[in-house]
């Protein structure tokens, strides 16, 4: 059985476990504590020597990268989140690059900088935040063009790329994020958070932050 380590507050590790409920996968969940730094201990060093999440364990192999762990899933399960044909996978690996690069890095930003910086006790980098909404409203367009034209990112199919960009926007309303320029993106997100492989990873998420 596959083991995922993650984190609730990390949006990379959201996407894997998305990816898991979202194929069936069976797996276990450890729950990385950041903030008692657990991911610089030897054991999970063991796991992924880089000290992040999410990370993944298959028997005795290991994976980093949340884009590729979601991949790797999605292979292991043959899911059709991830195409089989060359060109289709490009075109799913082109909006991950994408969403990963240019929308989950500027929303960190503006998470940080809304959320954490005031948990950690920390003044609010408001220069950081400011370019993380810039290039968010700079970025955004080209997903809201492709929502606006068809069902998903990559067409008329879920793939991994709308599970990442639902992972990546996800606590959007909790850093009052406005993306009401941008309602077929939206309203893509809220189909998402009906489905049944959202609302499990949510009820397993609420599980381990109550444990």
């Amino acid at each position: 059985m596959l083991t995922l380590y993650t984190n609730p507050f990390s949006t990379p590790a959201l996407a894997t476990l998305l990816t898991a409920f979202s194929t069936e996968t069976k797996f276990d969940n450890i729950v990385v504590d950041l903030l008692k730094q657990q991911q610089r201990m030897p054991d999970f060093l063991a796991v992924n020597p880089h000290g992040k999440v999410p990370a993944l364990k298959d028997g005795d192999f290991t994976l980093s990268e949340s884009t590729t762990i979601m991949r790797y899933i999605a292979r292991k399960a043959k899911s059709d989140l991830y195409p089989t044909d060359i060109k289709d996978a490009a075109l799913v690996d082109q909006w991950m690059d994408f969403i990963a690069h240019h929308i989950r890095t500027p929303f960190s930003h503006v998470q940080f900088g809304r959320m954490f910086a005031p948990m950690f006790g920390q003044k609010p980098n408001e220069a950081a935040i400011q370019n993380g909404l810039n290039q968010l409203q700079n970025n955004l367009p080209f997903i809201e063009d492709r929502l606006e034209k068809q069902k998903y990112v990559c067409g008329d199919t879920l793939t991994l790329a709308d599970i990442l960009l639902v992972a990546s926007l996800d606590p959007r309303d909790a850093i009052k994020l406005d993306l009401s320029l941008f309602p077929a993106t939206t309203g893509m997100l809220k189909t998402a958070q009906q489905s049944d492989w959202y609302k499990a990873t949510h009820a397993h998420l609420t599980k381990d932050t109550e444990a």
